[in-house]
C-alpha cells in the first residue's frame, strides 16, 4: 500500500514538472510543488526502508 502511494506521489511530482514546461503562468510554483513531492516521496521511501531494517535487526535482550 505504501509503495503504491509513494509511486503516485512520485508520478504526480514528475507530471507537475513536465506540465510546468508547457504552462508559463505559474511555472515556478508548479515546479516547486513537483520537486517538493519528489523529495517527500524519497524521504518516505528511505524512512520506510530504515524502519524495516531496524525491525529486523532488533534482538531481544540487546
Amino acid at each position: 500500500m505504501v509503495i503504491i502511494l509513494a509511486l503516485l506521489f512520485l508520478l504526480a511530482g514528475i507530471l507537475l514538472i513536465v506540465k510546468s514546461k508547457k504552462d508559463t503562468e505559474n511555472k515556478r510554483l508548479i515546479i516547486w510543488i513537483g520537486i517538493s513531492l519528489i523529495i517527500m516521496t524519497i524521504f518516505l521511501i528511505v524512512f520506510g526502508i530504515l524502519q524495516i531494517i531496524d525491525a529486523q535487526s532488533h534482538n531481544v535482550g540487546h
